[in-house]
């Protein structure tokens, strides 16, 4: 096996550890509830040690905003060959519909980590504030990469429009995913933007 084979290898690995863990601690944070659960009784149900649970999540609260740092890591990777915010709008939701596809469409599992996600968000409010925190910074990091690629004016409103345009269906998609994981996430997304445009009187982009 060559070097880069074994880097894909192993980071295809870490990524899976990452998601069991993850897995296992949502599982534990629905039933037994979030502040009752330690790090120790999420290595016991995951079957790792505490320390590759530490070395994962340094935080109890990583472990319920885990994922989430895949979704800012997708965002500083954008690149898309569209110059202005009006032409980047379709291919930055294919890319998005693309991913959605790959990471979570055809996993029934995935769709119930999100809805306990959901449901543990809900009735915590102090991580319902580290999410809004964490979605205050994306939208930040969205609107300075998406300013470097089309190279727009920090007074411009047009690319807060383009990102407000894109978040609105993965938002609704999300909600209603959230009641029903079975359901494709894929086709939840297109059924969103498909309501935007009828709202805005304009088809998907």
């Amino acid at each position: 096996m060559n070097q880069l084979a074994s880097e894909g290898l192993r980071a295809r690995l870490r990524d899976q550890t990452r998601r069991e863990i993850a897995g296992a601690a949502l599982g534990l944070f629905d039933t037994q509830g979030y502040k009752a659960t330690t790090m120790e009784d999420v290595a016991r149900a995951a079957g790792v040690s505490p320390r590759t649970v530490y070395r994962h999540f340094p935080t109890k609260a990583e472990l319920v905003f885990g994922w989430l740092p895949e979704i800012a890591t997708f965002v500083e990777q954008l690149t898309i060959i569209g110059a202005t915010p009006a032409g980047i709008l379709s291919e930055l939701e294919q890319t998005i519909q693309q991913t959605i596809t790959e990471y979570a469409d055809t996993d029934v599992a995935v769709g119930e980590q999100y809805q306990r996600f959901q449901h543990l968000i809900a009735q915590d409010s102090d991580l319902q504030a580290i999410l809004a925190q964490w979605e205050q910074r994306l939208v930040a990091s969205a609107q300075r990469r998406l300013g470097e690629l089309c190279a727009v004016a920090d007074s411009d409103p047009s690319l807060d429009m383009v990102i407000e345009l894109v978040i609105a269906p993965v938002k609704v998609a999300l909600g209603l995913w959230a009641k029903s994981p079975a359901d494709s996430l894929a086709a939840l997304y297109e059924r969103a933007r498909r309501a935007r445009g009828d709202v805005l009187g304009f088809g998907p982009a």
